[in-house]
């Protein structure tokens, strides 16, 4: 397990300096090593000792996204902070107010 952590540690740096390269020969060569390295690590991802450790990897990279999605999902507070009133109870307060003005 050590030495699949190590070959996806020694992936990761390697995207990064691949996608922050912008020289082209660079860019050529890390996509060699890239693809020179991917069966050693299809046969660490299915390796059957390495099942839980993928499942937890998979699990986190889940957790992740959910949590990125719940990050990103913008939610309406309903207290106003200057007042400490719910902003449902000022809208109904002034609907109430509306209406009865009108009459």
């Amino acid at each position: 397990m050590s030495a699949y952590r190590e070959a996806r540690k020694r992936d990761k740096a390697l995207i990064e300096l691949a996608t922050r390269a912008s020289d082209p020969r660079i860019q050529e060569l890390l996509v060699q090593v890239l693809n020179q390295f991917q069966s050693t690590i299809r046969q660490a991802q299915e390796a059957p000792e390495n099942a839980e450790l993928m499942k937890t990897i998979k699990l986190q990279a889940d957790i992740e996204a959910i949590q990125e999605h719940i990050l990103a999902t913008v939610t309406k507070d309903p207290v106003n902070l200057v007042t400490c009133e719910t902003t449902e109870g000022k809208r109904e307060a002034r609907n109430r107010r509306t209406r009865t003005s009108a009459v």
